[in-house]
């Protein structure tokens, strides 16, 4: 994600980054990391929130673009192209995360234990 639209959004939907942070059930250090660019992802369950509940224009999110904060529009509307290519970019950083976690998991799982020294 971009962090120029997590901060939009920080600023615009909520009043602000504890706010974002107790609203979408996250951390509030992950929504500081993401706005700050130290982290590429909020976890799909935020997206999806930002997306169906705060009706965040997917094409918007995840465009690296300078337009004012997009919301969705869900009367009739034949979603355009690009919506699909957001959706398939969600898709692929969702599979690309999953990814590094099972490595991570992997990790702990193969890290030696260390003495309990009590």
């Amino acid at each position: 994600m971009i962090p120029k639209k997590i901060r939009i959004i920080a600023s615009e939907v909520f009043k602000n980054q504890a706010d974002m942070a107790k609203k979408l059930e996250v951390g509030g250090s992950r929504i500081s990391e993401a706005i700050n660019g130290k982290t590429k992802y909020l976890n799909g369950e935020v997206i999806e929130k930002l997306i169906m509940i705060y009706k965040i224009d997917p094409v918007w999110l995840f465009t690296d673009d300078d337009e004012p904060l997009r919301y969705r529009n869900d009367e009739n509307q034949k979603p355009e192209p690009k919506y699909y290519e957001a959706v398939e970019k969600i898709n692929t950083l969702q599979e690309e995360l999953i990814k590094y976690q099972k490595k991570d998991i992997e990790n702990l799982k193969n890290a030696p234990v260390l003495p309990n020294n009590t």
